[in-house]
């Protein structure tokens, strides 16, 4: 059984990708939005037009459905990178997930577009400081109050997490490493009641 799933923001498996998920630990199984794991982008711009011309939050979640129970992924935590917390976000809103399972989502943009939907299972959104195309804010405010939800502004942009990104941040990256360890090996303990 898989301590943790990662799914990949629009870059897909990258390495950077996975040396986070060997940071993590041993015991992870890493997904991307494509079916072809090779796929490889020069930049941002490059990755989100392949996204939007080839699938979509909502294949990318069937897709995350199909590797959670294919795997049996169970007291597992989730963890989402921009298009792949959206993603886990619907994924825990519209398919039966085992409740022992967590989410953890970072810059989840996407997830405006289903903020009338609510995960079943514990979910941790931590939102950048700003995005160019909604308030930050105004979409915190609404999913705070929300069961199973709690919600955080960094103090970063998106993309601080992904080392292909122009945002991304060394600093930032180790110290939400080290939380995410933190938050995996919480889960499991209280997953097994302790």
């Amino acid at each position: 059984m898989s301590r943790f799933l990662i799914a990949t923001d629009i870059f897909g498996i990258t390495k950077p990708a996975l040396e986070l998920c060997e940071e993590l630990g041993r015991d992870y199984v890493c997904v991307g939005p494509y079916e072809d794991s090779s796929i490889h982008f020069d930049n941002e711009f490059e990755a989100y037009d392949f996204f939007i011309r080839h699938t979509s939050i909502e294949q990318y979640a069937s897709r995350l459905d199909n590797i959670v129970r294919g795997q049996e992924l169970r007291d597992t935590v989730l963890i989402g990178f921009s298009a792949g917390a959206a993603a886990l976000w619907y994924l825990a809103a519209n398919y039966s997930m085992c409740s022992k399972s967590a989410i953890v989502g970072l810059y989840g943009g996407q997830i405006r577009h289903y903020a009338d939907m609510f995960p079943a299972i514990p979910t941790r959104l931590i939102f950048p400081h700003s995005e160019p195309h909604f308030e930050v804010d105004q979409l915190a405010q609404a999913l705070n109050g929300v069961q199973n939800v709690q919600v955080s502004i960094s103090a970063h942009q998106h993309g601080f997490m992904n080392r292909y990104s122009a945002h991304f941040d060394e600093g930032a990256y180790n110290t939400m490493t080290k939380q995410l360890t933190h938050w995996i090996k919480e889960h499991q303990l209280s997953a097994v009641g302790l």
